[in-house]
């Protein structure tokens, strides 16, 4: 039997790329894939469908199966699994981010508690157990304050409350729940930005930075807007942000080898603190990223993490690029864009299917499909963005139910 020497948890629903970036390890790999294509098994020494939640009885059948394997390195690149990757590092004893650091770059009041101690701007925060602790923190911040999991990402669960109205619909749903694992924090009016790279031994070896056409709570609109540019290096924020971020990554345990997605807010002159993930940037960014630097963050860190030889050196953006993503609204999928007349579109990702019945959007990524496209400038980026949108408008029907 052979011996394992990776294992990759994998969450996303498309085919997995590993054994391509580790093609040249001489090394047993196993997937264990919450969506496994068949294809697939070919790639790999274990192919395995597992549940899609990986909850901890899943972790110790895997710990079972995999504990008389020599197994060095463990990838996850979903935010779900971070932590249980590192759990399962450790009861088993192998290198990587540790249950600590894991910890520290998913749970935000933890996060947050780190990076406020070393003075970094943060808004106002408190973890909450029950309504009366959301009610303590009202009285003391006011309004606006955001109400949200600890653990959360994409905007899911998250709510605004504005007015007393606000909260006291809030009171009505989770007045009588149990609000561990939830937090508040000031709301904070300031443009989204992200600084999305590599990081080794603390030190930002590669970064793109990124600005938000909207917050991420854009998918509760009635008709929601959503884009992610590309920032180019001669903005006056591209540094500021990639240095903020730094002093963020120094006030936290950082793993040796670390993909990191940095949310910030910009007001001005001031940078305010949002959140930070272990994790390569999802909703189709890293995708954007390549496109616009020719640079894989999702390769160079599963080779990095691998001890495969890789160039994390500057990479000069040759161009900049987007990301517009297709709201799903609820309803019936009955046409779906194919194909664009626009040679400047590099990437359409579908997610959906037609013919399809669909809820509504449950957070910011839980969208029909994303665009990537590059641009020579920023406007260029935005004029384009409204192209795209008219095509969709034209492309893309729904049925709704009345």
């Amino acid at each position: 039997m052979s011996s394992i020497a990776i294992l990759i948890l994998h969450k996303s629903k498309r085919s997995s790329d590993y054994y391509k970036w580790l093609s040249t390890v001489d090394e047993d790999i196993c997937l264990l894939s919450a969506h496994l294509h068949p294809e697939e098994k070919a790639h790999y020494t274990i192919a395995k469908q597992v549940s899609n939640d990986l909850s901890s009885s899943i972790l110790d059948e895997v710990e079972e199966c995999l504990v008389d394997n020599n197994i060095r390195k463990i990838i996850a690149l979903a935010e779900e699994d971070i932590l249980r990757a590192a759990q399962l590092r450790e009861r088993l004893g192998i290198q990587g981010q540790n249950v600590e650091s894991a910890y520290a770059f998913r749970n935000k009041v933890q996060m947050k508690t780190l990076v406020s101690n070393q003075g970094i701007a943060c808004p106002q925060f408190a973890a909450v157990r029950s309504f009366t602790d959301v009610i303590d923190f009202t009285r003391k911040a006011g309004f606006p304050f955001v109400f949200k999991p600890v653990d959360g990402f994409g905007g899911m669960r998250t709510v605004v409350v504005q007015t007393e109205q606000d909260l006291h619909s809030l009171k009505a749903d989770y007045e009588d729940t149990d609000l561990t694992g939830y937090m508040v924090e000031a709301f904070v009016d300031g443009e989204m930005y992200s600084v999305n790279g590599i990081a080794l031994e603390g030190s930002i070896v590669f970064s793109s930075v990124n600005k938000y056409s909207n917050s991420c709570l854009f998918y509760q609109e009635s008709e929601p807007d959503y884009l992610v540019m590309t920032v180019p290096e001669q903005d006056p924020c591209f540094l500021r942000t990639l240095d903020f971020t730094q002093r963020v990554l120094d006030a936290l345990p950082t793993p040796e080898v670390l993909a990191f997605h940095c949310e910030l807010f910009v007001s001005g002159d001031e940078i305010t603190f949002c959140e930070i993930a272990s994790r390569p940037p999802g909703g189709w960014i890293s995708e954007s990223i390549y496109y616009s630097h020719g640079f894989d963050i999702k390769e160079a860190f599963v080779k990095l993490e691998c001890g495969v030889e890789t160039a994390v050196n500057y990479h000069k953006p040759v161009t900049l690029s987007a990301v517009l993503y297709v709201p799903k609204y609820q309803g019936k999928l009955v046409k779906q864009l194919e194909a664009f007349p626009f040679e400047w579109v590099k990437q359409y990702i579908r997610v959906a299917e037609t013919g399809a019945w669909y809820e509504s959007a449950a957070h910011s990524t839980d969208v029909i499909g994303a665009i990537v496209y590059v641009g020579d400038t920023v406007e260029q980026l935005q004029e384009r963005s409204v192209i795209l949108k008219q095509f969709c408008n034209e492309q893309v029907h729904w049925e709704f139910s009345t």
